[in-house]
């Protein structure tokens, strides 16, 4: 069920204009994600696409 919510949740990021709120949004989105014991595939995902960014 959290899967859903978080997987539900993350529709909201399509709908950011500016790219530092996008961020944010995803900052918080993947710290949920990767506390979530349910989702350990969302994780390797988040880290792979977290890894650029960072740069």
């Amino acid at each position: 069920m959290r899967a859903y919510l978080l997987k539900e949740a993350f529709q909201f990021f399509w709908g950011y204009v500016s790219p530092y709120w996008a961020g944010q949004f995803l900052d918080r989105w993947c710290t949920k994600t990767m506390r979530s014991a349910n989702s350990p595939s969302c994780c390797s995902l988040i880290r792979f696409s977290i890894s650029p960014r960072a740069q």
